[in-house]
């Protein structure tokens, strides 16, 4: 039984809000959008893999790529391990060195 019958639309807000501030011009918003996305990293699951990489390759940075990869997709890929090899592969490979960094790290 859900205690929190709201959840699921919490989730989808928070990773509806980091979509909307990582899409304004100042890189603050970028942080403030990692911020809610480590923050949920219990709510990520598989299926939001594609959204995570775009965050990865759109208004890609250093500092923003290595907290996606190490806090975002390093809890993702902690949950579900058997994705892992996947992922880190594909984006080893991939012609994007955002990506690659990602699987790097």
């Amino acid at each position: 039984m859900n205690i929190y019958p709201l959840e699921p639309l919490i989730d989808a807000f928070r990773l509806y809000a980091a979509q909307y501030l990582w899409e304004l011009e100042e890189w603050k918003f970028a942080y403030l959008a990692m911020g809610l996305l480590d923050g949920g990293v219990k709510f990520l699951n598989l299926s939001h893999i594609h959204r995570i990489e775009q965050f990865i390759i759109i208004r890609s940075w250093w500092d923003t790529v290595d907290g996606l990869a190490t806090c975002t997709v390093g809890g993702l890929m902690k949950r579900y391990p058997e994705a892992w090899e996947e992922y880190a592969n594909r984006w080893i490979h991939a012609d994007q060195m955002w990506l690659n960094r990602t699987g790097i790290l």
